[in-house]
């Protein structure tokens, strides 16, 4: 192994899984690393002010991939994201830190790290909100510590409801909420929950259950709910204006929520590879708050950008499902 890349994966604490080719644990070790030196960027000093540009925030972590692919043999394939450049991924990174609280802006914009001592148990230690002063070591995005500081629930941190399945699809159904619309039915394609396929694959030309949801030619979204008489009722969903938000794709909620009642759940496999890690694989997209706190327990498998495959330690997936089971997802191991 590579000396320099054997010094940052046991400073981090990041150990091969059995079978793993050279290539995966280099990606996953300079995926943790460049998100470490970007926290560790926010500390600097400028004329008596902490905090640094997100402009140069992001041609620093682009210098440190160059040198990585130099000097550790990383593929910067990993780091691109359907053919665009690898400013691409100090922007997610920059993202989801900022969405969960690990960065925030200053009146200048500049990025600075959130040093209150947040933490969330999980079984592998304290996922730590921050740059712990002590001893830490990371999965995926996240900066672990062996205590907890201020601890706090895995779902206050994330500002996530419980509500069982059926009572958010109730919340989200009330028929006061809905009204008749002038809408050509014939013209549109709805969602069928009861389908074993993935969302993608979940579309009809008519409703099959009573609540449901449609889409137009135009891209326009509505819920939609088959009241009395058989009538179609409809409630416009305005699609997001900003789709990096923590409450964004919200629409892949009500997806898993729906396929759940109706027998066609999402399914999240947990595969074991060793003692220490597994694989997780998910059959659909997470809405982006849970896609985001995966994100700090796990890796994207084999490329930065990858969304529903991710390889996370044993020790953490209680935690994984716990978050997963809450919107309706079905693990199976």
């Amino acid at each position: 192994m590579n000396r320099l890349l054997n010094i940052i994966s046991n400073d981090l604490s990041i150990a091969r899984y059995s079978g793993e080719s050279d290539a995966d644990f280099i990606y996953r070790v300079c995926y943790s690393a460049v998100a470490l030196w970007m926290l560790t960027m926010t500390l600097s000093c400028i004329d008596g002010r902490i905090g640094i540009s997100k402009q140069l925030q992001a041609i620093n972590i682009e210098g440190l991939l160059l040198q990585y692919e130099r000097n550790l043999g990383l593929n910067p394939s990993c780091f691109s994201n359907y053919g665009n450049k690898l400013h691409s991924f100090p922007h997610l990174i920059r993202k989801v830190y900022e969405e969960t609280g690990y960065l925030f802006s200053d009146e200048r914009n500049y990025s600075i790290a959130a040093n209150y001592g947040r933490t969330i148990y999980t079984g592998d230690g304290h996922l730590f909100f921050g740059i712990p002063e002590s001893s830490f070591w990371m999965n995926g995005l996240g900066l672990y510590c062996p205590s907890g500081m201020n601890s706090v629930d895995l779902f206050d941190a994330m500002l996530r409801d419980t509500l069982s399945v059926e009572q958010y699809i109730s919340t989200k159904y009330t028929p006061l909420d809905f009204e008749e619309r002038d809408i050509e039915v014939q013209d549109l394609q709805f969602f069928n929950p009861t389908l074993h396929k993935p969302p993608s694959s979940s579309w009809s030309d008519k409703q099959i259950t009573p609540e449901s949801i449609a889409r137009s030619s135009n891209k326009s979204m509505y819920r939609t709910l088959i009241y009395k008489d058989s009538q179609i009722l409809f409630k416009e969903d305005p699609l997001d204006s900003d789709n990096e938000r923590l409450t964004s794709s919200e629409i892949r909620r009500l997806y898993c929520a729906l396929k759940a009642k109706y027998g066609a759940p999402i399914i999240a496999w947990f595969n074991n590879l060793d003692d220490t890690y597994s694989e997780i694989r998910i059959s659909a997209q997470l809405p982006t708050r849970e896609y985001y706190f995966m994100l700090l327990f796990a890796w994207p498998k084999q490329n930065a950008f990858n969304k529903t495959r991710f390889i996370s330690k044993n020790s953490i997936l209680p935690t994984i499902e716990k978050m997963l089971s809450n919107i309706g997802i079905e693990v199976r191991r």
